[in-house]
This record gives structure tokens, sequence and C-alpha cells, in this order.
């Protein structure tokens, strides 16, 4: 699977843990954009859990994303 820009950053956010970030409104695209590529990296397993309720809204800032294996080795052999 070759990562949209957009989805490499989304990881890149999780591995610093800014969480606040996490919005359409940070990456200045479309929320069905940015959901889309959510979706994405979940289905292709590279993040595991969720920190939004069903009406998008962060959770608990507390309780964040998981970057799988597979996302840690791919954003360590990539440099933003």
């Amino acid at each position: 699977m070759k990562l949209k820009d957009l989805e490499y950053y989304i990881l890149d956010e999780i591995a610093k843990k800014n969480f606040g970030n996490l919005s359409h409104h940070f990456f200045e695209t479309s929320k069905t954009e940015f959901e889309n590529s959510l979706d994405n990296l979940k289905k292709y397993g590279f993040i595991q859990g969720n920190i939004f309720d069903s009406n998008g809204s962060i959770k608990n800032q507390f309780k964040f994303f998981f970057l799988s294996e597979k996302a840690e080795s791919l954003l360590s052999k990539n440099v933003f």
C-alpha cells in the first residue's frame, strides 16, 4: 500500500503524541479526506485504537492511537 502525504503526516503527529493536532483543520484538508486517511491507516494496520467519539470530537486527550510496529518502521525510514 502506498500512503498519501496526509497519511504520513497523521502518523508523524501520532508518533509525536500531538493528539490535539488530529483534525482536518490542522492539516488544512477536507473532513472527508482526513477521515478517509484515518480509516485507511486503521484498515492497513498502521494505527490501533481510537480517540474520537462518534461525532468526531476527541474523547479524552490521554487516550490515544497506538502506532503499530509497521508504522514505527515506516516512520523511522522516512524523514519529514
